[in-house]
């Protein structure tokens, strides 16, 4: 039985809230988890679990300039860890902040790989 479209547009919304516990889309953080539906009839439960915020600002007397900044570590709408950096240029900034996501990407799934999947 193959059915197209089965949920009329006009239930989609209601749909959305009743899943949501009446939270509307537009109440939800970017990137937490929320159901909804796609531009056709498929329903998405759908969100970040672990991301990546960062901020860096340019700091220093003229002459004597360097960024310095942080990055967190979000799991599920909250910061588990934050790590500073201050660096000479932006050729460094971009090796270290790189070299440490990198590192955590690697650490992070490996330790799925061996406790949950």
């Amino acid at each position: 039985m193959n059915i197209k479209n089965p949920v009329k547009h006009s239930d989609k919304e209601q749909i959305e809230n009743q899943l949501n516990n009446g939270t509307p889309k537009e109440d939800y953080d970017y990137g937490e988890l929320i159901w909804s539906f796609d531009v056709g009839a498929k329903l998405d439960y759908d969100g970040s679990i672990i991301r990546v915020n960062s901020r860096f600002y340019l700091e220093g007397d003229i002459g004597k300039t360097f960024w310095s900044g942080s990055v967190g570590i979000i799991f599920m709408q909250e910061e588990i860890s934050e790590k500073n950096f201050k660096c000479a240029n932006l050729d460094e900034l971009k090796y270290q902040v790189e070299e440490y996501v990198k590192d955590l990407c690697s650490k992070i799934r490996n330790s799925l790989k061996n406790t949950i999947l």
